[in-house]
C-alpha cells in the first residue's frame, strides 16, 4: 500500500533526519551554545547598577539588566536574518527550475 503522506518533491534529501535523534551538532549549533554561555557567565558577572543612556532614553538599572535585554535582542535580530535568508537563497525550491 502506499504511503499518501511522502511526497518525493517536498523531500530535503539524505540530511533530512526522523525520529527522536532530529538534532546535529553542527559547527553553528556549537558556536552558538559556546557564545550562549559566554553571555551568561559576563552578565552574571556585571551586576552592579549603572546609568545607561540610549538616543534620548536614561535610565538606571542593573547592568546585567541591560546585557540580558541586548542579548535577548540580538537572538530575536540573529533568527529573523537567518530565516530570512534561508527562505530566499540557497534553498532547493529557490534554485528549481520552473
Amino acid at each position: 500500500m502506499k504511503n499518501s503522506n511522502h511526497d518525493p518533491a517536498r523531500s530535503s534529501g539524505p540530511a533530512e533526519v526522523h525520529g527522536p535523534n532530529k538534532f546535529q551538532w553542527t559547527p553553528r549549533a556549537i558556536a552558538s551554545v559556546v557564545g550562549l554561555v559566554v553571555a551568561v557567565i559576563f552578565i552574571l558577572s556585571n551586576r552592579q547598577t549603572s546609568r545607561i543612556s540610549f538616543l534620548w532614553l536614561h535610565v538606571t538599572m542593573p547592568v546585567w539588566v541591560a546585557l540580558l535585554v541586548a542579548t535577548l535582542l540580538g537572538l530575536v535580530i540573529g533568527a529573523g536574518t537567518g530565516y530570512r535568508r534561508g527562505k530566499n537563497s540557497g534553498t532547493a525550491k529557490a534554485t528549481k527550475k520552473k
